[in-house]
């Protein structure tokens, strides 16, 4: 908790999208609403549910896509 909301996941989530890869994905647990937000936020969108993922707990797969066909 004391690292939150300190602009520290932003900052790495800027350093990854510096590599310009076509494709980026994440997969977060359906409980993780913070994670889900930010990734939505830096242009994340979900594009699948994975079942049981994390222990039991489903989770959501994000991917931020760039490029000529994004």
């Amino acid at each position: 908790p004391y690292w939150r909301r300190q602009g520290i996941a932003r900052a790495m989530l800027a350093k990854l999208s510096e590599k310009q890869a076509p494709l980026i994905r994440a997969t977060v647990p359906e409980s993780n609403l913070p994670a889900q937000l930010l990734l939505q936020d830096a242009g994340y969108k979900a594009v699948r549910v994975c079942r049981g993922h994390f222990d039991g707990e489903d989770g959501y797969v994000m991917e931020r896509r760039s490029g000529p066909n994004v």
